[in-house]
């Protein structure tokens, strides 16, 4: 994973939120149109970055309610995708 350095220094974010958004932002713009967003879990996740669901859930939810991203849940999939209030301050 490669993680822009604009997102490394704001401060709006915590070090898991980082890591969040930089899995999200890591894939090519081709794949997430074609699939419409990012399709992990937060378990898958959270097994990627080597912390709890739970916690990547904590996490998400508040990126989710901060307006940074937005989701569609079901049963065992979630389609996230980037706002346009993170664009801009990336």
């Amino acid at each position: 994973m490669k993680i822009q350095p604009e997102l490394l220094r704001l401060k709006e974010f915590r070090p898991l939120q980082k890591l969040i958004l930089g899995l999200v932002l890591d894939n090519s713009q081709v794949v997430i149109q074609m699939e419409g967003g990012y399709r992990k879990t937060c378990s898958e996740m959270g097994k990627e970055l080597g912390v709890s669901r739970k916690k990547v859930l904590d996490d998400f939810n508040l990126l989710v309610q901060g307006g940074y991203l937005t989701t569609e849940k079901g049963m065992a999939w979630r389609l996230t995708n980037v706002t346009q209030k993170l664009r801009d301050l990336l």
